[in-house]
Order: structure tokens, then C-alpha cells, then sequence
């Protein structure tokens, strides 16, 4: 979840005007962190991809840098992982 926030932070920076995550429909923890990131699903690819022999649909999700509320809860989130941080090394001292 971490690298999602600081993607969500650097690629308005360069540009960027969305972040899509394009998700095979067998990796179930990857659609969880679609989920989790609050991104919103924009498409699904039915029977797209075949991987050694399998077939699966393809998953397109997304979230636009220009959307309010996927901007709050992105800060929301990057204020619990600083604070899951500073806890970890008061917990684990200095490294």
C-alpha cells in the first residue's frame, strides 16, 4: 500500500493524470488492493489473457489524481503509514 501512495503523490508531478492497475482476475490479492486503495473499476477484459493454458479475464482499475475524495482518503492513508512508522522504531529502537 505504500508504494500506491507515493505513486499517488509523484505521478500528478510528471504529468500523469490517472493511475490504472490492469489486473489478471486469478490474482485475487491484487484486486484486493485495487479495492483497498479505493480505486474504482472501469473495465474488465472477458477471457483476455491466457497463461499456460488458463484463461482469465483482465481487471482495468483506477483512480484520477483530480478526484477529491480518492485524494483524501490517499492522505488519510499516508498519515497511518507515518504514524505505523514512527511506532515501529519507538517499538524497535533505532536501526
Amino acid at each position: 500500500m505504500q508504494c500506491v501512495t507515493i505513486a499517488y503523490e509523484l505521478a500528478p508531478r510528471h504529468g500523469f493524470e490517472a493511475m490504472t492497475c490492469w489486473i489478471l482476475g486469478t490474482n485475487p490479492r491484487s484486486l484486493q488492493l485495487a479495492r483497498a486503495a479505493r480505486m474504482q473499476a472501469w473495465g474488465r477484459l472477458v477471457g483476455a489473457a491466457n497463461i499456460a493454458g488458463i484463461q482469465a479475464d483482465v481487471h482495468i482499475w483506477g483512480a484520477r489524481y483530480d478526484d477529491p475524495s480518492a485524494c483524501a482518503y490517499m492522505e488519510r492513508l499516508k498519515r497511518r503509514l507515518v504514524a505505523r512508522s514512527r511506532r515501529d522504531v519507538e517499538r524497535l529502537g533505532p536501526v
